[in-house]
């Protein structure tokens, strides 16, 4: 086995770390209201770099996803689970979000007329 492939993986092992660190604490301290918000955006921006990530993933296959759309849309989604967790009257915004963003996924892909379902 080379360890080429495993060169970087000391570091990527130590920042994981450090993150589920500062992820811990600020669930631990999620109570008060200024953290919770805080470990939203947290939780968002980490689901945004997942989406990005996966994104540049499968272009590398050759698949030309919409990057920006894909990492809005999961940052939205985040943010729509809390706004609904937090305010009762919302229940349903994370499906709104959802469908929202399926949309623009749908009108995003068939936007050219070679690419649409009915020519």
């Amino acid at each position: 086995m080379k360890m080429g492939k495993f060169a970087d993986l000391s570091k990527r092992f130590s920042l994981t770390i450090c993150i589920l660190f500062v992820l811990a604490l600020l669930v631990t301290f999620s109570g008060n209201p200024i953290m919770s918000v805080l470990v939203v955006a947290t939780v968002s921006a980490m689901a945004g770099v997942g989406v990005w990530e996966y994104a540049k993933l499968a272009s590398t296959k050759g698949v030309r996803p919409a990057v920006f759309l894909m990492v809005i849309v999961a940052v939205c989604e985040v943010i729509a689970f809390f706004i609904a967790h937090k305010w009762i009257d919302s229940p349903e915004l994370p499906v709104f979000v959802f469908a929202v963003g399926l949309g623009l996924f749908f009108l995003n892909r068939f936007r050219r007329a070679e690419e649409a379902l009915v020519n």
